[in-house]
């Protein structure tokens, strides 16, 4: 499996001969380093919540120009944020084995902001994509974690470790997501932290750097 990073929490991940893009968020678009081409023969979107910094109305205009024939899967208070989009094929109930729902909750917003309807998701019966969830209490049969780190307003590392401590069928693997407000050196630091810690808990901790594929 191939995945890249495209900024914040958004993911290209590739499995034989299918390709995935995950929360193409606002943070991602305005970056630059969404390389088009990467757009063309997307065959899901998986979108967690409708969240700005995981879908962004433009960027989502152009994946489904370059990529019509894909299969959209979101919430309901998502798809209505979509619902302007030409043709775009939505599946709010998925039995698909490429793409599984993961009943999930956000992070609390108390005193910030709202909880927008969420969901987790199984991509490729082996990645489990957290979204803005620091509740989840199992892997549901994946190996690979792709979790929000940091939650900015709502979160923490701790927060985000005792997720994964709860869990006792653990990840094999951890790619890092939602760290788009850490500067250079912060994500260094954290990083080093996250491998030291998920060592502990018998977890190898993958970093991830923007727009360079890595194989898991």
């Amino acid at each position: 499996m191939q995945i890249t990073k495209l900024v914040h929490s958004c993911l290209l991940v590739e499995k034989d001969g299918k390709k995935a893009l995950v929360d193409p968020g606002n943070y991602s678009w305005a970056s630059g380093v969404v390389d088009q081409n990467q757009l063309r023969d997307v065959d899901y979107i998986l979108i967690t919540h409708a969240h700005p910094d995981h879908i962004d109305e433009t960027f989502a205009s152009v994946v489904n120009e370059l990529s019509p024939n894909a299969i959209w899967y979101m919430t309901n208070s998502t798809k209505k944020k979509l619902h302007k989009l030409p043709g775009i094929q939505i599946e709010t109930d998925s039995v698909l084995s490429d793409v599984l729902y993961v009943k999930s909750k956000h992070a609390d917003l108390t005193n910030w902001g709202d909880c927008e309807d969420h969901t987790s998701f199984v991509l490729f019966e082996d990645i489990l994509i957290g979204g803005d969830c620091h509740t989840l209490t199992s892997m549901h049969g994946a190996s690979i974690f792709a979790a929000a780190i940091n939650g900015g307003p709502w979160g923490s590392v701790t927060t985000f470790l005792s997720m994964v401590a709860s869990m006792p069928d653990k990840p094999i693997i951890v790619l890092p997501l939602h760290d788009w407000h850490w500067n250079d050196t912060a994500r260094v630091n954290f990083y080093s932290g996250l491998k030291t810690a998920l060592d502990k808990l018998g977890t190898e901790f993958i970093p991830l750097s923007d727009a360079l594929a890595v194989e898991v």
